[in-house]
């Protein structure tokens, strides 16, 4: 029927990985179309659906769909460079190199049809590049299984050619303003992360160009070869206006690689703790240190710093959003702006990124 080189059989692997039956029986599925020189495997999970094209060398056009875990597995096996397909009796026979594999399928007529959008409200060119910098800034900072759905979405803006991102899980904020993007209308839209972690799954060039649409009630990303299209989230986001600090008093400024690394070796004796805090004493000087409930155990260091109008304080901070916001700066410096009440706001060269930390009680 038709002859595929495996050569991008890892690519074959996301598609395969991402069919799940927890909706439906027939989400564990994976779709496979035949026709024109070329093989689309798609899968979806009920509230999304991932496509994949490839080149291929067809003798009879087909379609039909079979485990998406087994024919995962198979792959992983195989060590030759092309494999051969050939439908016999309502069975899959393929054979590569000295392996082979017979396994059922079933008919391409009963698997669901992927959704469409229309009349997109607003799109997005952009390349790989610029959408990992899209994903990575927010991402890290999306909320896990919370009871409020909106946080558990990247908060997408367009307004006026400005792309904002933002995701925030009640515990810190991450926030990305984007003006070289290719954009058009306006919308404000909750994205799975599921959405682009997909595409990028796909490790395709950087400077691949993808365009990403949206309707009322979906979203898109397509690439040359790739193509996913995944339900929204439901709800409003909060206006993350309202809890980003505007006063630059209290600032203090670190040796970003420093601090990284200071705060790395924080990290592992704060876990320890049942609730894990790294305090910041700041005075004439700033004194980083973990301590236990009971005062029993504490570690403390003095941390090379420049202040900046501070008033003595002593700030809390979870270790963890700490060190995943520090992650996301660059440059030689960071600048902390300390606060008891509201939102640590850390700053750096790029004005464009908004990072926020709660303090925690100590």
């Amino acid at each position: 029927m038709f002859t595929l080189p495996l050569d991008q059989k890892h690519r074959i692997q996301t598609i395969c990985n991402h069919a799940n039956s927890k909706v439906n029986p027939i989400f564990e599925l994976v779709l496979i179309e035949v026709d024109n020189d070329q093989v689309r495997f798609s899968a979806s999970n009920g509230t999304q659906f991932n496509s994949l094209t490839l080149p291929a060398q067809i003798d009879t056009p087909v379609s039909f769909s079979m485990s998406g875990k087994r024919l995962s597995a198979v792959l992983n096996a195989l060590s030759a460079d092309i494999a051969k397909f050939e439908i016999k009796n309502e069975s899959l026979l393929m054979k590569s190199g000295k392996s082979k594999l017979k396994s059922p399928i079933f008919n391409a007529d009963e698997y669901p049809s992927a959704p469409i959008i229309n009349a997109p409200i607003s799109t997005i060119q952009c390349s790989i590049s610029q959408l990992t910098s899209l994903f990575n800034s927010a991402s890290y900072a999306v909320a896990k299984n919370d009871v409020r759905n909106y946080l558990c979405h990247v908060n997408l803006k367009i307004d006026d050619q400005v792309v904002m991102v933002c995701a925030k899980d009640g515990h810190r904020l991450s926030q990305l303003q984007h003006r070289n993007l290719t954009c058009s209308g306006n919308g404000n839209y909750l994205v799975p992360t599921s959405l682009m972690a997909a595409v990028l799954a796909q490790n395709l060039d950087d400077d691949e160009v993808v365009s990403i649409e949206f309707d009322e009630q979906k979203a898109s990303i397509v690439s040359q070869d790739t193509s996913v299209i995944s339900i929204l989230g439901d709800g409003n986001y909060p206006d993350t206006n309202r809890v980003i600090p505007t006063d630059r008093r209290n600032g203090v400024t670190f040796n970003l690689a420093e601090l990284k690394s200071t705060v790395k070796r924080f990290h592992a004796v704060a876990a320890l703790e049942r609730i894990p805090v790294i305090k910041f004493d700041i005075g004439e000087t700033v004194q980083m240190s973990v301590s236990s409930s009971d005062q029993s155990n504490e570690f403390s260091e003095l941390i090379e710093s420049e202040i900046n109008q501070c008033e003595n304080l002593i700030v809390g901070v979870n270790p963890s959003c700490l060190a995943d916001a520090l992650a996301k700066q660059s440059g030689e410096t960071v600048t902390f702006y300390f606060t008891k009440k509201t939102a640590i706001l850390i700053t750096f060269d790029i004005s464009e990124l908004v990072t926020l930390i709660m303090p925690v009680r100590v």
